[in-house]
């Protein structure tokens, strides 16, 4: 087979019935280009659709995928008066918002599963974990305090929420500005509401950094340790012992 181009900058492209290859000879000017083109094996991809989801398309709608692909679904859940939403359904399995899917080797539309009765939305406004700067901090009455032995730029706030559809503002990873050493604490509160929309708790995380006045430089990797002793607060700082005015002790 011979296909001919009406356009000057493209030549004639003959196709060689003994060999699995186009030959394509192009020229532009005075000068000929002589350029392969092998067959090989075509990829095929595919869309993920959801079917019964109310809100704008989600993140994996907007891709294609080859088979085998993992595809992470959405997190959100569609509400429908009268029912509770079980999960999404495809080729008889059931999917629940957040999943993996395995990618077919065709397009996949996932059907929303109901049943009938009144959905019962969580009140859970609780965080599970808080991080500041990678170190887990236990909250005393909602009030995450953190002391740091030495002065920083700023620390990062991590935290897990015990339930994954509620909300919290900031949302986790933000930065707060870490005081001099000695200076009033810092605060930030977070506000987590339920996955109901009515239950709210705020958390409060301050930083602060251990006073250092009168108290000679030790190596910051030296581990840090206020005890009490006596009735009297000392600070250990590696082998050394000071009094809460900074006097070394031993």
């Amino acid at each position: 087979a011979t296909i001919s181009s009406t356009n000057d900058n493209c030549g004639i492209l003959l196709y060689n019935t003994n060999s699995p290859r186009f030959t394509t000879y192009s020229q532009t000017g005075n000068q000929t280009k002589l350029i392969q083109i092998y067959r090989g094996k075509a990829t095929h991809t595919h869309t993920v659709t959801y079917n019964d989801y109310p809100y704008k398309r989600t993140a994996c709608e907007l891709h294609v995928y080859a088979a085998g692909n993992k595809v992470t679904l959405s997190s959100g859940k569609p509400k429908k008066a009268g029912n509770v939403f079980k999960g999404w359904q495809y080729d008889g399995k059931t999917y629940q918002p957040g999943a993996t899917f395995t990618m077919p080797d065709a397009d996949a539309e996932l059907v929303a599963l109901w049943e009938t009765g009144e959905e019962t939305l969580s009140n859970d406004a609780t965080i599970k974990e808080l991080k500041i700067s990678g170190a887990a901090v236990t909250p005393v009455q909602d009030v995450y305090n953190y002391e740091f032995s030495v002065e920083i730029p700023a620390a990062e706030v991590t935290y897990v929420l015990n339930d994954a559809n509620a909300t919290g503002t900031p949302k986790t990873g933000f930065s707060m500005n870490v005081p001099a050493a000695g200076a009033e604490a810092v605060s930030q509160v977070i506000t987590v509401v339920a996955e109901d929309g009515v239950t709210k708790k705020e958390y409060t995380v301050r930083v602060s950094v251990a006073s250092s006045q009168g108290i000679e430089d030790v190596e910051v990797s030296k581990e840090v340790r206020k005890v009490l002793m006596d009735g009297q607060l000392y600070i250990i700082r590696g082998n050394a012992m000071y009094n809460v005015m900074g006097g070394k002790v031993k």
